[in-house]
């Protein structure tokens, strides 16, 4: 279990299960199922690791995953998509902008600030 306590008093705490998913593009590290709680609220969201922690053998980065978290709802929130798509199918765009808009809700259920999620990216 990863805690961190954030600057606004918040306790953040995350876990991560490995299960067996495919990825879908070409190369990836394992796959992990990453649960985040804040008092009683809690999400859960897929995020595969590095390929490096992969080929080594170590285990989630989970502070790792919690900065892909918070900078896939900063994308969604302030319409910066495009800025990370450039050259992709519109067919991947759409997987990434679903997927960033997921986690945005999951955000606002889990009462997380502009402020927290950039003190989350800051990896």
């Amino acid at each position: 279990m990863f805690t961190m306590e954030l600057k606004s008093g918040k306790t953040i705490k995350a876990t991560a299960v490995h299960n067996y998913k495919p990825a879908n593009w070409d190369t990836s590290g394992k796959h992990y199922t990453v649960t985040i709680k804040s008092g009683r609220k809690s999400l859960s969201f897929d995020f595969w690791d590095s390929l490096n922690n992969a080929e080594k053998n170590l285990p989630c980065d989970i502070r790792g995953a919690l900065a892909c978290f918070a900078s896939d709802v900063i994308l969604f929130k302030y319409d910066q998509i495009d800025d990370v798509t450039d050259g992709l199918s519109a067919k991947e765009i759409i997987r990434i902008y679903k997927g960033c808009e997921k986690s945005a809700k999951q955000s606002d259920r889990l009462g997380l600030t502009d402020e927290e999620l950039s003190e989350l990216q800051d990896y």
